[in-house]
This record gives structure tokens, C-alpha cells and sequence, in this order.
């Protein structure tokens, strides 16, 4: 298709081309006698006389029109010819001609800028310095100052940078879910929005009502009391105000008050914000178990819910006095699990559901597309090598899927039909549909869609503040050193009928050995529904590797099989297949050389 469009390119710029050619060019110098075509001597009789000759001949009322002429042509030569006629003859006519050159007088081309008329006039030009003088001298200024100092106040995650300073000095490699909050509500931000609502924890009767019951349910439920070093500063007593509101939020406490509950839906959208500065803090150091503690924080400011409730309280209509009765009694222990269940299961562990179809239809609606993950697979792999080498770049695909019993009965049924209608000639084809996607990945061409990508709804959390898209990290660390191998990928798209494929590449340990990692992918807005994997990787030395490609090193492949046809779509030499009796002996030792050299030769 694109030679049809250049082929059409160019046979327009031919006829554009053809069609220049007939173009006459207007000289730049006016001569009149040469319009008129008489001598440049010829005196003022002789003109009058000649003109009067081309007068009668040029006419256009006497000139008949030619086979290539135009009305147009005819009126244009006639009024030339006047024009030259009175340059010649005509007093003010022939002074234009002979001080300008033309006998219109001066042509001149005048250039400006279209300002306004005010602008430009004399008695207002004080005014106009003076307005250029503010504008340029005192509020531009102002602007880029503002914004310099803006700059400088907030970082790159749009976190006060004193807020940042004291995630520094406060987060640790083992930091847990307490002392993560304990540090989030010790943000300046949360001090400007205590300022902001003084009257609300300083006269409010409900908010004391509330510190009492959130003091209370803390304990209770986790044994814990908001008496850390940066809860018992009486000069920063925002930390444990805000800290009362955090947790309400989580343990889900009512509240009536409209002042206390706006405040606390403006405490829970700054949290969720500074989280990802804390995050920032964490990848800094490398922490891999506080930047896991950090994400479960996202987790469950999304889910207003506290580690101590159980899953289940993420499904709507289910109250936290039920869900946490059924996961003591182990029946049922996440989302997922309610759309197993029998209707007589249902009545019996929901006994406040029955009667109201309506509401056991939306549990279940959201229970079947609750977005657990599971692992489809995981590999390490090394182009063009079949062993990892110190220092080499390894390349790290990872598979996860959201189990759903629909999805997966399709994909079998998906399976064993393409698996019935498999025939020689598709082997081929695969094989070079595989060898192409490897050389992309390699030039970083990526179709769209390519790795699974489908939208995906927005979070189900009734109690979040506002609509947000799941999205989910990618990481791999290990947790013996407590370190974050490969930095965390940020992604989302994850749908209920594809499989999601990550890539990445990371450089291998300097040091031969068994190393063990764990791949995890954590949702930031669902509770319980990660998946992690743990791996080991083998790193040898690079005399191995030289070992084993030595041992691949084999003689070219034949041109009538596979591997041949593949090697001469590469442009490598093939072997032409002989005719003797000694190359059918060998065939088939030399296939399965073939095979191994073409699996190298796709790696490569």
C-alpha cells in the first residue's frame, strides 16, 4: 500500500512540475518602449502614431479570440500598452516612470505589528511604560520567585520537604504497620489542616466521644495505644489528633458529626497522597519489608479497613461483628470464597441477608469479580545463553491472572480446541511468530495490547473517599537481607479475561552462587488478593557458559529442515542435503543438534 502512495506522490509533483513550466515570468525592470515595441529614440509623433496602429490592431472590441486565448489575455495586453503609452506621453505619468521606474509611481511594501490603536498613541504612553513596568518589573518576578520557592518547599512526589525529612528520620528497615501510621500523621501537611479545623478538635464534644473510642477499639483489637514519641509531643499535637482520625477510619467508626467527618475525609486524601513520599523514603534505602508495609498502609486506607478486621469486611452489606465471627470459625476467610457458597451455606453464615435477593445478588456479583491473583508463571532468562554469568543482564518475564472459574473454563476450552486443529505446517509458524516477538522485545517494539493489557473497572471500596483506577507494584526483592533487588514497577490494566505479562531486566549478582528471590506483585487498593513467588537463580562462572556454548557449536544446519529454513530466513549459511546414503545415517543426529543450535539462534 505505501508504493501505491509514493507512486501517487510522485506523478503529482510531476504534473505540478509540468504545469510550472508554462508559467511566464514577469520581468523586473519596466520598459515601455519595449511594451510598445519601438525604439527607445523614437520621438513624440512617431509614439502617438504607433500606438495608434496597435490601438486599432489590439483592440479588444476588434480582436477576434485564438483557438489558445482568453478574454482576460486580451484586456490585459491592451491596458499594458496604455499604460506604456502614457508613460511616454502623459506629463505625470511619464514623471513617475522616469523617478520611480513604473508609471504608477513608488511600490512600496509597509511592515508592522497590528497593535492596538491606544498603544501606540502619544498621551498614552506613560501609561503603557508604567503597565510594562508592573508587568515585567514586579509581577513576573513575583511569579518565577513563587514558583522557585515552590519548588524548593515541595518534592518531586508533592510532599513538603520537612514532611520528607521526617519520614528520613523516623522510617526504618523495620518499620511495621503502627509506626508507619505513627509517622504518616506526623506530616506538616496534617499540622495546616489541623490549623484549618481548630474548632473541631479543641470544642467539639463528638471528637472527644471519638478519641475515646478509638482508644478503646485500638486496644482491644490490637493491644496497642497511641503512645509513641511522636504521639507525646505536646508541642505537635496534630500526630495523635490525626492519628484518632485515621484509625476511625480504618476500624470503621461511625461518626454523626458532619464537621468531624468532613475533617476526616481530608485527613484520609492527604494519607493516601503522602504515602507515596514515604514510598520514595523506602526505595532510597532499598527496604524491601517497610516499603510492603507501606503498600499493605495504601491497601487498607482504600478498604477502610485495620490488619486486625478480617478480609471478608470488604464486601458490602457484610458488617466487621459478622465477618469477624466467620473467620474465627475458619468457614469463610476472603471475598472471593462467598461465591462458592451454597444459598443454604449463605443463610446460615448471613443470617441478617435472608430475604433480601437484591442485596445477596450484589455480594455475589462482587465476590465472583473480586480480583484475587494467582501465578501463571515465572523465568529467568539470558539472551543467547542457556546459563546466568556474573554480571550478565537477565531478563525477567513474570505471568499473573485474576482467578475467575468462567475465564478459566473458556481458556481450557480455547486450549483443547487449538490443540485439535494442530497441524505440521502450524509448527513453523508458531515457531517464527515466536522468533519475531523475541527480536522485537529485543529492539523495544511492543505491540498494543501485547502483554495482556484490558481495562479494568474502578476500585470497589465503598467507604474510600473518592473513585480511584487499581494499579499494582511489581518488585523483587529478598527477604533474608531485607533488600529490593529490582525497583518497583508501577502498572494496572489487569482484566478478567487475559493474562497479564510483566517484563524486566536487572543485572546478575558479581558472584557465582544459589541465590534465592521473591517476586511479589501487591495490589495498592485491594486487601489479600497478592500473589509472590519465590525463585532461586543459579549464577555460574562464564568458563561454564564458554563450556556450553562450545558444545552448541555445530555444523550448519541442512536447508530442508526447520532449523535450516529458519537460519537462511536469518541470512546464516545452510548445508545442502547430499544424496548419499551417508547423510541419510546421520539425519538424525543432526535434527536434534539443529533443534538446539535453533533454539540458541532464537535466543540470540
Amino acid at each position: 500500500m505505501s508504493h501505491v502512495f509514493l507512486a501517487i506522490g510522485w506523478a503529482l509533483l510531476a504534473y505540478i512540475a509540468y504545469r510550472a513550466s508554462f508559467v511566464k515570468a514577469s520581468s523586473g525592470t519596466y520598459d515601455p518602449f519595449t511594451i510598445l515595441g519601438i525604439n527607445p529614440g523614437s520621438d513624440e509623433k512617431s509614439i502617438k502614431r504607433h500606438f495608434k496602429r496597435l490601438s486599432l490592431k489590439f483592440h479588444p472590441d476588434k480582436l477576434k479570440l485564438k483557438a489558445n486565448q482568453t478574454l482576460e489575455e486580451i484586456n490585459e495586453h491592451f491596458v499594458n500598452l496604455t499604460k506604456a503609452y502614457k508613460a511616454l506621453t502623459d506629463d505625470t505619468i511619464r514623471q513617475n516612470y522616469e523617478m520611480y521606474g513604473h508609471p504608477d509611481g513608488k511600490r512600496e511594501t509597509a511592515m508592522g505589528i497590528a497593535l492596538p490603536k491606544w498603544i501606540v498613541e502619544t498621551r498614552n504612553h506613560g501609561y503603557v511604560v508604567g503597565l510594562y513596568g508592573l508587568v515585567f518589573g514586579l509581577m513576573l518576578p513575583y511569579l518565577v520567585g513563587k514558583w522557585w520557592h515552590g519548588s524548593r518547599k515541595y518534592t518531586k512526589d508533592q510532599v513538603l520537604t520537612e514532611s520528607a525529612s521526617r519520614y528520613f528520620l523516623n522510617l526504618t528497615e523495620e518499620t511495621k504497620f503502627a509506626k508507619a501510621v505513627e509517622v504518616l500523621c506526623s506530616s506538616l501537611e496534617f499540622k495546616a489542616l489541623e490549623s484549618k479545623h481548630s474548632r473541631v478538635f479543641e470544642s467539639n464534644k463528638a471528637y472527644k466521644r471519638l478519641e475515646d473510642q478509638v482508644t478503646t477499639t485500638l486496644f482491644n483489637s490490637t493491644g496497642e495505644k497511641l503512645e509513641g514519641s511522636l504521639y507525646n509531643n505536646n508541642s505537635e499535637k496534630f500526630v495523635k489528633r490525626t492519628a484518632i482520625l485515621v484509625y476511625a477510619h480504618l476500624f470503621r467508626i461511625s461518626i454523626s458529626d458532619v464537621a468531624v467527618l468532613k475533617v476526616k475525609h481530608e485527613v484520609i486524601n492527604y494519607a493516601r497522597h503522602l504515602t507515596n513520599g514515604m514510598q520514595s523514603v523506602t526505595l532510597g534505602y532499598n527496604w524491601l519489608s517497610t516499603f510492603l508495609v507501606i503498600v499493605t498502609l495504601q491497601q487498607h486506607l482504600v478498604q477502610a479497613m485495620h490488619p486486625a478486621l478480617s478480609p471478608l469486611v470488604q464486601l458490602p452489606h457484610i458488617s466487621v461483628k459478622t465477618a469477624e465471627k466467620l473467620a474465627k470459625s475458619g468457614e469463610i476467610k476472603s471475598p472471593e470464597h462467598f461465591a462458592t457458597l451454597s444459598e443454604q451455606q449463605k443463610t446460615s453464615m448471613f443470617p441478617e441477608l435472608k430475604g433480601q435477593d437484591h442485596i445477596q445478588k450484589h455480594i455475589q456479583s462482587i465476590s465472583e469479580h473480586w480480583p484475587k491473583l494467582e501465578l501463571v508463571s515465572s523465568e529467568f532468562k539470558v539472551v543467547g545463553e542457556k546459563i546466568v554469568t556474573p554480571g550478565c543482564v537477565i531478563h525477567f518475564t513474570m505471568k499473573v491472572r485474576i482467578k475467575n472459574a468462567k475465564r478459566l473454563a473458556t481458556a481450557q476450552e480455547n486450549e483443547k480446541s487449538s490443540a485439535s486443529t494442530s497441524a505440521s505446517g502450524q509448527a513453523t509458524e508458531q515457531d517464527l511468530k515466536g522468533e519475531e516477538l523475541e527480536i522485537d522485545e529485543l529492539l523495544g517494539r511492543k505491540k498494543a495490547g501485547a502483554d495482556g493489557e484490558e481495562k479494568c473497572p474502578v476500585v470497589h471500596a465503598p467507604h474510600a473517599t473518592k473513585d480511584t483506577k487499581p494499579c499494582y507494584y511489581w518488585l523483587v526483592g529478598d527477604h533474608k537481607l531485607n533488600r529490593i533487588f529490582v525497583q518497583p514497577i508501577k502498572f494496572t490494566d489487569v482484566g478478567y479475561t487475559k493474562t497479564r505479562v510483566l517484563k524486566t531486566s536487572f543485572q546478575a549478582p558479581h558472584s557465582p552462587g544459589l541465590y534465592t528471590f521473591q517476586a511479589y506483585v501487591k495490589s495498592d487498593s485491594y486487601v489479600d488478593t497478592d500473589v509472590q513467588a519465590s525463585m532461586q537463580l543459579r549464577v555460574e562462572e562464564k568458563e561454564a557458559a564458554e563450556d556450553a556454548n562450545a558444545e552448541d557449536d555445530i555444523s550448519e544446519p541442512d536447508e530442508d529442515t526447520l532449523a535450516g529454513q529458519m537460519a537462511a530466513m536469518r541470512g546464516k549459511p545452510t548445508k545442502q542435503q547430499k544424496d548419499s546414503d551417508d547423510s541419510d545415517d546421520t539425519s538424525g543426529t543432526e535434527s536434534s543438534d539443529d533443534d538446539s543450535s535453533d533454539s540458541d539462534s532464537d535466543s540470540d
